[in-house]
Formats: C-alpha cells, sequence, structure tokens
C-alpha cells in the first residue's frame, strides 16, 4: 500500500466507510468526485482491484475491510 498516494488512500477509505456505515456494503464500488480527484481515485482503486482481488470489481464492504486491514 505505500506506493499509492496517501491522500488518495485516505479519501478512498473514507468513502468506502461511510458506504459500508450506510448499508451499502454489498454494492459494487461506483467513485463519484470531483473531475480532478475522480480520476485519481479511479486509478487508484483499479490499482488496488488488480493487486489485491485479480483485477476484479470489489464491493464497498470489500474494500473497506481491505483498506482496514494495511
Amino acid at each position: 500500500m505505500s506506493v499509492f498516494e496517501a491522500l488518495t488512500l485516505i479519501n478512498l477509505y473514507n468513502t468506502a466507510e461511510q458506504k459500508f456505515l450506510s448499508g451499502r456494503g454489498k454494492d459494487v464500488v461506483w467513485i463519484e468526485a470531483k473531475k480532478e480527484d475522480k480520476l485519481l481515485l479511479i486509478q487508484t482503486y483499479q490499482d488496488i482491484c488488480g493487486i489485491y482481488n485479480r483485477g476484479k470489481f470489489m464491493s464497498w464492504e470489500h474494500l473497506f475491510r481491505l483498506l482496514r486491514k494495511r
């Protein structure tokens, strides 16, 4: 996880935590953000999927637990 930018990971973690705690944990990750942030968040999410989930998409719950663990 040290390869990724810290602020992007914190933002992604906070979003995943909010979605997980609001009951949307089973939904597939869909990133909504400002345009300049969105591209970086999507790229980071795709890299995390490629490294830790064999390129498959994750649910908010799976992403939250993975980021919390790391």
